[in-house]
């Protein structure tokens, strides 16, 4: 991790103008094409949710932005960042479980199994929640939605990015997936937002060399 200098920093004036306000995220919702996610996963046997996920890790790890956080006056860049999602639990509750990347798809795959097992025996806690090196993430694979809006705590210091991945559905012989894209606009613009949906769909296609 390193801290940015605001003197050189060529957004300055944004982050200045846009860490004011009182509701500073904006929300992208586009549908992202994961035909072969899904013939991988079918094919190989594999958990959608995992591969799928580690693409969304990858991703975010890629583009910078999404490593920039706020803390206090200063801005700092992670060398790497993780994934805080929600699990459902038996009770139709959730938990919220830290999946840490991996850039090796077989670790990470190992990693998550252990964290849903551990949640399955007994609904982890979140000891998690304050840290920022993480993007907050959810699932809801029972709905194709145009568009998402997050619960926040208003008046909380808050910048970590929050993507949701919806249900996957159909279209002549292609699958697409509905997916939210939240990030703090003091942090970056509509670019870098686009460019994981970008970036995603370029991982999407190539799935077998990505987690090869």
């Amino acid at each position: 991790m390193r801290t940015i200098d605001l003197a050189s920093w060529p957004r300055r004036e944004l982050y200045e103008n846009f860490r004011t306000y009182g509701d500073p995220f904006f929300n992208i919702t586009a549908e992202i094409d994961v035909t072969d996610i899904v013939r991988f996963s079918r094919e190989k046997d594999q958990s959608f949710f995992i591969v799928s996920y580690y693409v969304v890790l990858k991703t975010v790890n890629m583009i910078e932005e999404f490593r920039l956080r706020m803390r206090d006056d200063e801005v700092v860049l992670h060398d790497v960042v993780h994934g805080s999602c929600t699990i459902l639990n038996r009770d139709e509750t959730f938990s919220a479980c830290l999946f840490e990347f991996r850039s090796e798809f077989v670790e990470f795959r190992a990693k998550c199994n252990e964290v849903l097992e551990e949640n399955r025996r007994s609904m982890l806690s979140v000891p998690f929640f304050h840290r920022d090196d993480v993007i907050h993430s959810s699932v809801i694979p029972w709905l194709r939605f145009t568009s998402f809006e997050h619960a926040k705590r208003l008046g909380k210091p808050d910048s970590c990015p929050k993507i949701v991945l919806g249900r996957f559905h159909e279209v002549e012989d292609r699958f697409f997936m509905p997916v939210s894209v939240s990030v703090h606009h003091a942090l970056m613009d509509g670019i870098p937002a686009a460019k994981f949906f970008q970036k995603y769909e370029e991982f999407s296609a190539d799935i077998d060399e990505v987690v090869g």
